[in-house]
C-alpha cells in the first residue's frame, strides 16, 4: 500500500495512444469511486467496472492495452484464463496490485501472476515508523478478514523490521 501503484498506472496510461487502450478496476473496489481509478494522492481517470467473479472484457477492436489496477482482488483461478484469452489476442496487458496482505499472505492473483509476467515492477512506500524502504503492509484494526477495504485509514506501510511492532501495536 502506498507505493505509488495506482499512480504509475496514470502516468503510464498517459504513454499510450488515445483510443488504443482501457482501463479497469475491481467492481469491489469503491473506496475513492466506483467509476475511475483514483490514486492516495487524489489524481483520477475514467475506468470500466471488472467483476472479480466473472471479469469479462468487452473491448473495441482497437484496444490494444488492457490496464487493471487491484489485481489483487482477483481470484487467480477466475482472472488467470481470462488474461491468457486476451494475450492470444495479441493484447498487451499491464496490472497492478499488492503481491501480500497485511498478515504477509499472497494476496489475489499478483503474486502467481508477477511470477509468469515478462516485465516485472516493484514499487516500495514508506515505512511509517522509521521511514526506511516499506515492503509490508499492516493493518491499523484488528479486522483478520483478508478482504477489507480502506486506505490510510485501515492500512499502513511498513519495512521487515518494524512489521511486528506496527502490526501489534495496531492489534489493541
Amino acid at each position: 500500500m502506498f507505493s505509488g501503484k495506482t499512480t504509475w498506472l496514470l502516468n503510464y496510461e498517459k504513454t499510450l495512444p488515445k483510443g488504443t487502450y482501457e482501463l479497469f478496476k475491481p467492481t469491489i473496489d469503491t473506496r475513492y469511486s466506483v467509476h475511475e481509478y483514483v490514486s492516495h494522492d487524489g489524481h483520477r481517470l475514467p475506468a470500466h467496472n471488472l467483476s472479480v467473479k466473472d471479469p469479462i472484457f468487452k473491448l473495441n477492436p482497437n484496444i490494444q492495452t488492457i490496464l487493471i489496477d487491484e489485481l489483487n482482488f482477483f481470484d487467480p483461478k477466475v482472472i488467470t484464463p481470462v488474461l491468457k484469452e486476451q494475450l492470444k489476442l495479441g493484447k498487451t496487458i499491464i496490472v497492478a496490485g499488492l503481491l501480500y496482505d497485511f498478515a504477509k499472505n499472497p494476496f489475489g492473483a499478483t503474486l502467481s501472476l508477477s511470477q509468469k509476467a515478462d516485465k516485472f515492477i516493484q514499487l516500495f512506500a514508506r515505512c511509517d515508523r522509521c521511514g526506511k524502504r516499506a515492503s509490508e503492509s499492516y493493518r491499523k484494526t484488528t479486522s483478520q478478514e483478508q478482504f477489507l477495504l480502506g486506505a490510510q485509514d485501515v492500512y499502513g506501510a511498513s519495512c521487515k523490521r518494524c512489521w511486528a511492532i506496527l502490526s501489534r501495536t495496531s492489534e489493541k
